[in-house]
């Protein structure tokens, strides 16, 4: 009997979509929004974040900008209830959410604050799109 050897993917992005749900479902929601801020492309092209529109992105990088000179104010929706919200959340939805609320979540410390370097990625993100039809539920098209 001859046994199969699967080829060890080489790269992060290389891994298949079993172990990427094995890797973010432990996840608390902070951690979550900080792993997929951070892996942006590697979500969508399993369909586990939202396509970023141009819009949707200039918005996070002025909320990321006022961030940093805003003094945090009253939050209408405790941190706890954000946190319950985003547990009960699927990934595509948790990452909507999150850029939905980017500025309350980012104040409350549950969504990062976004680096140059990580808005620089989701700035490719956008520009570049996958080869893959994201945020479709299986046996799904897209509209023409």
């Amino acid at each position: 009997m001859q046994s199969t050897t699967v080829p060890i993917p080489r790269s992060f992005r290389q891994l298949p979509l079993e172990l990427i749900l094995m890797i973010t479902r432990p996840l608390a929601p902070d951690a979550f929004l900080s792993f997929g801020f951070a892996n942006y492309h590697l979500l969508i092209t399993h369909s586990l974040a939202p396509l970023l529109s141009t819009d949707t992105l200039t918005r996070l990088v002025r909320q990321s900008a006022a961030l940093r000179t805003r003094t945090i104010g009253q939050s209408w929706i405790p941190v706890e209830v954000n946190l319950q919200i985003l547990r009960n959340l699927e990934p595509l939805d948790a990452l909507n959410y999150a850029m939905a609320n980017y500025l309350v979540l980012a104040q409350q410390g549950i969504a990062p604050t976004l680096s140059l370097e990580t808005l620089r990625r989701l700035n490719r993100a956008v520009q570049h799109e996958p080869n893959t039809v994201p945020n479709l539920a299986p046996g799904h098209s897209p509209k023409p």
